[in-house]
């Protein structure tokens, strides 16, 4: 039998062949693992001042009016890790990272993995290519997503159509490159927002975090699956059951985020319990249009906030707005 796995309020499943099934949440404003704050250095401070264009209008539902929120706003980043650097020659940065709010609003993130030569180049690929996917299935997104009740077995059936496309980019990168498509595998994290509902998917390592009611929660299962010592892939190598994807209420939603393990060092708790105060500033300053990707990426890149830490690649991507609590 396959695997059901709830966390207080959100829902998420476990891959397994054959037997797919969804527990219903808990509560409908809800987000898992409430987090009590990591405390971090000053430098976690967010400088804030620099003009942001204006947003783009999200396109009038023929479902449902406008929820009471503002429009989203994302930004994205990813920085190479100092380990990288001290090789000869030094590794290029192997995450990839994209928010955009250039219709529905999404946050897509990959970490290619570090014994594959050019995973850089699949991490990239996929990334690109999954946003593209999702501008595509728009209107069934829409029907999963925008509705007080979506399509029974929608969003999973979206859910695997993401990660089989995935294959298929790598797939095809090995098939131009003459190489095995191992060479090209990362891991995939994907988080969609609705009116109603916000779709997330996670294959391998790496953390997300919704933030809702002015708290920030790590969604979905936490670690690098059966194993401590390995993670997933894309790639021909995954397999059904190392893969999750679930919904969220997403009426209260403030902000969503993906990060890389690297970037999850300093931001998030080993355990998924906890997120760095740093992740909610970032959030509200990209809401207010104060915080933008070159803000993002001076976190990232400061070295000081990161000393200590494993040296690997670090990238976020997110996507915020304001919302009006009646």
């Amino acid at each position: 039998m396959g695997r059901a796995t709830t966390r207080s309020g959100a829902r998420f499943v476990k891959r397994k062949a054959g037997d797919v099934r969804n527990e219903s949440s808990a509560s409908a404003h809800a987000v898992p693992n409430k987090a009590k704050i990591l405390t971090l250095p000053s430098s976690a401070d967010i400088s804030v001042g620099v003009a942001m264009p204006e947003p783009v209008a999200e396109a009038p539902s023929l479902v449902l009016p406008l929820l009471n929120c503002g429009p989203w706003f994302a930004a994205d980043s990813s920085v190479v890790g100092s380990a990288h650097l001290r090789t000869s020659p030094p590794k290029p940065c192997q995450d990839a990272a994209i928010a955009d709010v250039a219709g529905r609003a999404l946050a897509v993130l990959a970490d290619g993995a570090g014994s594959a030569v050019v995973s850089h180049i699949g991490a990239a690929a996929v990334v690109a290519g999954v946003r593209r996917l999702c501008r595509t299935l728009e209107n069934d997104l829409a029907a999963t997503l925008d509705t007080e009740s979506g399509t029974q077995g929608q969003a999973e059936v979206l859910a695997l159509q993401i990660v089989v496309h995935a294959k298929g980019i790598l797939d095809d990168l090995a098939e131009a490159h003459l190489r095995g498509p191992e060479d090209f595998r990362c891991t995939l994290l994907v988080w969609l927002a609705g009116r109603q509902r916000a779709l997330w998917l996670k294959v391998g390592d790496g953390v997300l975090v919704a933030e809702a009611d002015g708290e920030c929660n790590c969604i979905g299962p936490a670690g690098k699956g059966e194993f401590a010592n390995q993670t997933c892939f894309i790639g021909p190598r995954l397999e059904n059951s190392q893969w999750a994807w679930g919904e969220i209420d997403a009426t209260r939603l403030s902000g969503l985020a993906a990060m890389s393990d690297g970037a999850a060092e300093r931001l998030v708790a080993n355990d998924a319990s906890r997120v760095s105060p740093a992740i909610g500033k970032l959030l509200r300053g990209i809401a207010g249009t104060q915080v933008g990707r070159r803000e993002v990426f001076s976190l990232l890149a400061e070295a000081d906030f990161w000393k200590g830490t494993s040296g690997d690649d670090k990238s976020l991507a997110m996507i915020a707005r304001v919302v009006a609590h009646s």
